[in-house]
């Protein structure tokens, strides 16, 4: 048996709006920052979300779970790079040249960079308080790898039940923000549609 990758990346970017009193307060500890959902043919994919306190912590004092957050503008870019996998399956007494295409998989990684707008309120030193502008930013990953990614029972058990090649590959990831805004659906590199 054998095995060939093939690696494809996809950048873009995209900025959310919300807009008061349309969106509500985000409860830190609640609302999601990110959120993915992959679909393969095994299924769907949905890595842990991201809420807002486990995105921004790390870079803004006093942040708590149960902090209110007044809605703000989010910028996002992301990059997808996918890896896919190519299992070519022969019978162990049959030469190279009798080898069959049996198995395609595919698992994808996304990294997502965000900006938050956060405008707070500081003292300006004479006693007033007056609104500051406040970006925050950082990256998260976003791991989608289906259960049969890189198998070698699935690639077996397709040479001997499919008439065909088996594919266990992402199809699409679909990014979504706070209030479930969809920030952007990812169509990654599919093996038949891969250059």
């Amino acid at each position: 048996m054998q095995s060939r990758n093939q690696i494809k990346k996809f950048v873009s970017s995209r900025s959310l709006q919300f807009l008061y009193p349309l969106s509500v307060n985000w409860k830190a500890g609640i609302t999601n920052l990110i959120q993915s959902i992959a679909l393969s043919a095994a299924g769907s994919i949905a890595p842990t979300p991201i809420t807002v306190y486990d995105a921004l912590f790390s870079v803004w004092d006093g942040l708590k779970t149960v902090s209110d957050i007044d809605p703000s503008d989010v910028t996002y870019r992301w990059e997808t790079q996918t890896t896919a996998v190519f299992t070519y399956v022969r019978l162990e007494s049959q030469s190279d040249y009798y080898q069959w295409l049996s198995h395609i998989s595919t698992k994808c990684i996304t990294e997502v960079a965000y900006i938050v707008d956060v405008d707070s309120w500081r003292p300006n030193g004479t006693g007033e308080w007056i609104v500051y502008p406040d970006l925050e930013a950082d990256t998260r990953y976003l791991y989608h790898t289906p259960t049969y990614y890189n198998s070698t029972t699935r690639a077996l058990w397709a040479y001997n039940n499919v008439n065909g090649t088996y594919h266990d590959a992402i199809s699409e990831i679909t990014i979504s923000g706070p209030e479930s805004k969809k920030v952007q659906t990812i169509y990654p590199c599919y093996p038949l549609h891969c250059e």
